[in-house]
């Protein structure tokens, strides 16, 4: 992904989202987006991402840089969700 956009996308449970190759300074904007239904927003988000590669039935997970997974202190670093 290279400032992907995805717009009006909806994910499906335990959907892989694989940004390890992801450049620097390269974000990947979610907008108007959900998870099952559920609108993706800043608010609710670390409901609908899993912190790891293992998904609860309502989640996705989102696989970062060197193994690690979309949490709350690297989002900024490539997600904006709109």
């Amino acid at each position: 992904y290279v400032n992907t956009l995805f717009d009006g996308c909806d994910f499906c449970s335990k959907f892989y989202i694989d940004l390890s190759s992801l450049g620097d300074n390269q974000k990947v904007t979610l907008k108007n987006c959900t998870v099952n239904g559920v609108k993706l927003t800043t608010q609710n988000w670390t409901s609908l991402i899993a912190p790891e590669s293992t998904c609860s039935d309502d989640q996705i997970s989102i696989e970062l840089k060197d193994g690690t997974y979309l949490t709350a202190a690297n989002l900024a670093d490539y997600i904006i969700i709109e």
